[in-house]
């Protein structure tokens, strides 16, 4: 889950088997209290890869605070930027009582939705167009 040592070894499988796509969920457990510029700086290295996708779970799950999870904003806005929103998904990190505390599902989405600040394009992209072309 955030054992970053073993990116290189993403990337390896990323570069060396034909066809695949690789999702990283939870943003190698990104969060805003322990490894976190360490952590971006893996997830910037797995995001030069076209075939690596960000699922960005982390979002509720990486803060310490309550919804709306100001401190979460710059790591994954930072995230989208390097991934793009073609290449970065939501995750309902269901069941969300147990593994976003502190936030609702309905607050889990309206971070993305609202909170964030994302344009309409990256919204459309992240909670539908992505997911919808690795898995549909």
């Amino acid at each position: 889950m955030d054992k970053l040592e073993l990116v290189d070894e993403i990337i390896y499988l990323a570069k060396n088997i034909s066809g695949i796509k690789i999702v990283i969920d939870h943003c190698l457990m990104l969060n805003t209290f322990r490894k976190t510029q360490n952590t971006l700086d893996e997830l910037k290295k797995l995001s030069k890869l076209p075939n690596i996708y960000a699922k960005l779970t982390s979002g509720t799950h990486g803060s310490p605070r309550i919804f709306p999870h100001e401190d979460m904003h710059d790591p994954l806005k930072k995230v989208i930027d390097f991934f793009s929103p073609d290449r970065c998904l939501w995750g309902s990190n269901f069941p969300n009582k147990l593994w976003s505390k502190g936030s609702t599902y309905k607050e889990n989405l309206k971070l993305f939705t609202d909170e964030l600040g994302l344009s309409d394009y990256e919204k459309k992209s992240i909670l539908y167009k992505t997911s919808k072309s690795l898995w549909f």
